[in-house]
């Protein structure tokens, strides 16, 4: 007996619909709670929704600007994975830096290392991709 394993797929429509779901979240949990009145425990899930919700934006507008230079087909599902790789290195940089800003934390010195390490790990994907 065999028994085929599958790669999940990642598509955009997907990848639209996660996007869209969050961000409805992340807007609805702004104008109804407080963050004072909320404990720690909601206001990190508030930031892992918003890491959720925002790396896909990132992804389809990396996508979708890769699919206008006139990609051909078979690059199509490489191009997608390479959106969603770095969609999720700037949803992750974009929240962190938001967490830091609401901590009171967030200096000129933490944008610039933390810019400089995603520029790194962004270097080191490509690199191993080739």
């Amino acid at each position: 007996m065999r028994v085929a394993i599958t790669q999940p797929r990642v598509t955009a429509g997907g990848l639209g619909l996660l996007a869209l779901g969050c961000t409805v979240v992340v807007v609805a949990t702004m104008f109804l709670t407080n963050p004072t009145s909320v404990g720690p425990f909601t206001v990190t899930g508030w930031f892992l929704l918003l890491f959720v919700g925002a790396s896909p934006w990132f992804a389809l507008a990396l996508y979708g600007a890769a699919l206008s230079r006139g990609s051909e087909e078979f690059k199509h599902r490489r191009e997608l994975s390479t959106a969603v790789r770095r969609g999720l290195l700037l949803g992750g940089w974009v929240t962190a830096l938001l967490a830091l800003s609401s901590l009171g934390q967030l200096g000129l010195r933490d944008v610039l290392l933390s810019g400089l390490l995603l520029a790194l790990v962004e270097l080191y994907a490509r690199g191993r991709q080739r």
